[in-house]
């Protein structure tokens, strides 16, 4: 998922807060994707989180009743419509499959 980036490491992010879904082997995997933010923060500022921040809680919020940093990968946009152009291409690909079956 990292090296898909953009849709997908979101879509990691959000199962790994669902431990009422998934696996716990695969939650621990996954919440490693948190990292993910932290990460890129120091890619792009070229300092750590904690070189930037006088604090900087690494666990993410479900609501914003707090300062939150909002990180925004360079060329998401274009990531996220290359990635959708290729889920909806796997699902026309699947459904001519299921109905051209015998």
């Amino acid at each position: 998922m990292v090296e898909l980036e953009g849709l997908w490491v979101k879509l990691g992010q959000y199962l790994s807060s669902r431990a009422d879904v998934l696996p716990s082997a695969f939650i621990s995997n996954l919440k490693q994707l948190q990292n993910y933010v932290c990460h890129t923060i120091e890619k792009e500022l070229g300092k750590s989180t904690k070189e930037l921040f006088l604090d900087f809680d690494e666990n993410p919020l479900a609501t914003a009743s707090k300062v939150v940093v909002k990180v925004q990968h360079e060329d998401i946009k274009k990531i996220i419509l290359e990635d959708a152009k290729s889920i909806v291409d796997w699902i026309a690909w699947a459904e001519r499959s299921i109905t051209s079956a015998p």
